[in-house]
């Protein structure tokens, strides 16, 4: 291996260590596949982020273990105070947009 092939491959190395490779685009038999390193629940959980919807997610028992901004901001209060609370509401719906609602409106009445 030559000098200059020696220091593109460590550059390679390098970009891939500090981040700053998405992708690879690799050539399998005669077409290019491209391989994510980003996993794509970093990408999803970025939309759920910034949508415009409410979302919310409990544990079985209830526990919230995770609300968006915008959910925080329909039941007015903060994220923090939400996250690892209980309510009592969701049992059976929680699956549900009735379910949604009924956190929703609990929570608006604290």
């Amino acid at each position: 291996m030559e000098e200059h092939e020696r220091a593109e491959a460590a550059d390679i190395v390098r970009a891939i260590r500090e981040g700053e490779v998405d992708a690879f685009v690799v050539r399998e038999a005669a077409e290019e596949k491209i391989y994510s390193l980003r996993s794509a629940d970093l990408l999803y959980r970025a939309m759920v982020e910034e949508m415009k919807d409410g979302a919310v997610a409990l544990d079985a028992t209830g526990l919230i273990v995770y609300c968006n901004a915008y959910f925080a901001q329909m039941v007015k209060a903060e994220r923090a105070s939400l996250v690892k609370a209980r309510n009592s509401r969701s049992t059976n719906s929680r699956h549900s947009r009735r379910g949604v609602a009924s956190i929703s409106s609990s929570w608006a009445r604290r």
